[in-house]
């Protein structure tokens, strides 16, 4: 049994999927844009572990902030696809009040 356990561990399975016939089909939790259109990557279990234990914390987060009465962020969705990187990336510094000294002195 401890064996089993340890096996499940290293493979990032549920210890429970070692006594099915055959083995579950697991979906991308996210689109999966890795690559590009029509294609499919292999997807790893330490992967598919990441996004999920991202997921989780992201979901705690956003109830969190909820339960806090926090509003929404003003700059989240004011971007848009047409406008450019170089315009975005001055409006984030604008927003978080970072001036180009303090990112390290890298400029546009």
């Amino acid at each position: 049994m401890r064996q089993a356990q340890h096996i499940a561990g290293a493979l990032h399975i549920p210890f429970g999927y070692l006594f099915l016939s055959k083995p579950p089909h697991e979906e991308m939790p996210l689109p999966d844009f890795r690559a590009g259109s029509g294609a499919t990557a292999a997807t790893s279990p330490d992967l598919l572990d990441l996004l999920n234990d991202v997921i989780v914390k992201q979901q705690w987060y956003r109830e969190f902030l909820l339960d806090e009465h926090e509003g929404s962020l003003k700059f989240v969705g004011r971007a848009k696809t047409s406008d450019s990187p170089e315009d975005i990336a001055g409006d984030i510094r604008k927003t978080i009040g970072l001036t180009p000294l303090e990112q390290g002195g890298f400029e546009d």
